[in-house]
């Protein structure tokens, strides 16, 4: 599966399986920074570490569907717009900021974003 979230993935497992960035890290055989790094999109996971989060994920019940990206969704995670326009600092900063907080953090933010919107500002 060559386009996944995996840092949404990486949070998500951390948060359900009860653990820390040092004991994935660790099955994964890699360093702490490495999973740091898989949470904020900076890098993705190397091929041992896929197969470890895919296990992983099957254990904590976790549908890897859910995690599918399209080319689109990627192109947008890497700061550009369909038309190839780059997106703002100030949207890729609170991005970058929303996507290393815990799945239910992400939701009521969300949420609320939602709910601000809705109010006309």
């Amino acid at each position: 599966m060559k386009y996944l979230n995996w840092g949404a993935m990486t949070d998500d497992l951390l948060e359900v399986l009860v653990m820390n960035q040092t004991q994935l890290a660790k099955q994964c055989r890699v360093t702490q920074q490495s999973v740091s790094n898989w949470k904020t999109g900076v890098r993705s996971p190397g091929v041992y570490a896929r197969h470890v989060l895919r296990e992983l994920a099957k254990e904590a019940k976790l549908t890897i569907e859910d995690y599918k990206i399209t080319p689109y969704q990627k192109m947008r995670a890497k700061g550009m717009t369909e038309t190839q326009s780059p997106v703002s600092e100030d949207i890729m900063a609170f991005a970058q900021r929303l996507s290393v907080l815990p799945k239910r953090q992400r939701e009521k933010i969300m949420d609320m974003a939602e709910f601000m919107i809705s109010r006309g500002g």
